[in-house]
């Protein structure tokens, strides 16, 4: 049985047809093991780990050098402390963009890697914000919502998936680009 003080642990993986599609941390308070003298039945609850950083503070980026940093620099370093043992990609389907931001049709960067912030809008009465907090202020800003489905943190820009066929961009858990390109199933 897992330890009331560490709830991470116990990683639990659903896979669909061999493919990843869903990631989290088993809860240990509610796990349910009915004796039988046949087959064993086990229940318990996951969670995707986004209700975690309510109580993790933010931290500095590694390697951070500069005054100010990318969006998508804060919001990769908030997934990444959820701590998946690997990290999962984050999926970008939002297509906002101010004057002088390249759009997808000439630049496959999504808004997020090319609006800077100064590192101190993370820091409130001179302590860093949760995580959840800097997380949501910079989704609700572009007006979008975080999601874990098909393997992916998928950040979709709720105006927008009315498209026909959006742009996305898919990047590591580090912010490297992955894929970019325009979907059709958004329904899925």
């Amino acid at each position: 049985f897992p330890s009331h003080d560490n709830d991470r642990q116990y990683l639990v993986k659903l896979y669909i047809d061999g493919v990843l599609d869903w990631q989290g941390w088993a809860l240990s308070d509610n796990v349910q093991f009915a004796f039988t003298t046949g087959q064993k039945v086990i229940s318990f609850n996951a969670i995707c780990g986004l209700g975690m950083l309510n109580n993790i503070q933010f931290e500095y980026l590694d390697g951070f050098t500069g005054s100010s940093v990318t969006l998508l620099q804060l919001i990769t370093n908030c997934l990444r402390q959820i701590e998946f043992p690997t990290g999962l990609d984050v999926f970008v389907s939002c297509n906002i963009y101010a004057t002088g931001m390249g759009d997808p049709s000439n630049s496959p960067t999504q808004p997020f890697g090319q609006a800077y912030t100064p590192y101190t809008t993370v820091i409130r009465n001179d302590e860093f914000q949760k995580s959840i907090d800097v997380l949501r202020d910079i989704l609700r800003s572009f007006g979008c919502r975080i999601i874990q489905a098909k393997g992916y943190w998928c950040i979709l820009q709720v105006n927008q998936m009315e498209l026909a066929d959006p742009y996305f961009e898919r990047v590591n858990s580090v912010g490297t680009t992955q894929e970019t390109g325009q979907f059709s199933d958004i329904e899925n």
